[in-house]
């Protein structure tokens, strides 16, 4: 049914190849499959090196979908790290101290994080805490008013009131714009894009939030100088949906569990700390 005999034949390679993986998973340690000097690398190590790599948890999933020179890079890094790993130790290379403190460092991080998961995975967060703190935070998951604005601007109030009587005779804004704006937005006929609250100077923003959709506004004056504003459109608030914040929401309870237990953690270790060292003597 348009299968061709090439790709039955691809097909039973992998699974063959699948297979013989699965078959051998116990005698994994005993299947070499490089070897430098006196160090091997086992089928093992391969499998786990495979396993970390691409997205999918699935080591069959990956293992059929990595290319034969895929699983030769992996192969040739672990047989490159072996390599310099043994030369290293051979010509006798030690870390020094910076290098052992990092050493160190990442040692203590890939704990703490464990150690941190372990926390979290004895008391995982609930939908119903999750649901619980989208309705009692529903105000911080609110899109907030959007409005996009045009604008004409210049340096001379008495320009500007020229300007704003032509418009209101019926010339175009965008191409007076063009023609007389003194900052960036000349190129795109004042066009400002889309604004919210604490985005614009003051006296910009007030006008701008004022006017309805369409509407222009008076003369108003900023540090930058003399502007006519124009509402193009309005987007309302919107509440976000409880599903597109729900990752948001787990993370945010997770956190206060975190920081939660550094509190009970600090009085069981009795934690002090002496700020004052860090302030500079007079």
């Amino acid at each position: 049914m348009g299968i061709t005999m090439k790709k039955i034949i691809l097909i039973i390679g992998l699974v063959i190849l699948t297979s013989t993986f699965a078959q051998t998973e116990e005698k994994n340690e005993e299947k070499v499959v490089a070897q430098i000097g006196n160090v091997k690398i086992t089928l093992t190590e391969v499998q786990k090196e495979i396993s970390r790599s691409g997205k999918s948890n699935s080591f069959a999933d990956k293992l059929n979908t990595l290319t034969t020179e895929g699983k030769k890079k992996i192969l040739d890094q672990l047989v490159r790290e072996k390599l310099f790993s043994l030369a290293s130790q051979d010509e006798g290379i030690k870390l020094d101290q910076d290098e052992e403190e990092q050493l160190t460092k990442l040692r203590n991080y890939l704990l703490i994080r464990k150690y941190i998961s372990e926390k979290i995975k004895q008391n995982p967060v609930t939908e119903q805490e999750m649901k619980n703190y989208y309705q009692q935070h529903n105000k911080e998951f609110i899109i907030p008013e959007k409005r996009k604005i045009s604008h004409i601007i210049v340096k001379e109030q008495t320009r500007a009131e020229e300007l704003l009587k032509q418009i209101k005779e019926g010339a175009d804004f965008s191409q007076l714009a063009r023609e007389n704006n003194i900052d960036a937005s000349k190129q795109r006929g004042g066009d400002l894009g889309w604004v919210s609250h604490g985005i614009m100077v003051k006296e910009f923003e007030d006008a701008s939030f004022q006017l309805s959709k369409g509407q222009l506004s008076e003369i108003v004056k900023t540090q930058f100088g003399y502007h006519i504003i124009k509402v193009e459109d309005i987007k309302l608030p919107e509440q976000k949906k409880y599903e597109d914040v729900s990752a948001d929401i787990k993370k945010r309870i997770e956190d206060e569990r975190i920081k939660q237990l550094e509190e009970e953690l600090r009085k069981k270790y009795n934690v002090v700390v002496d700020y004052s060292v860090l302030t500079p003597v007079q």
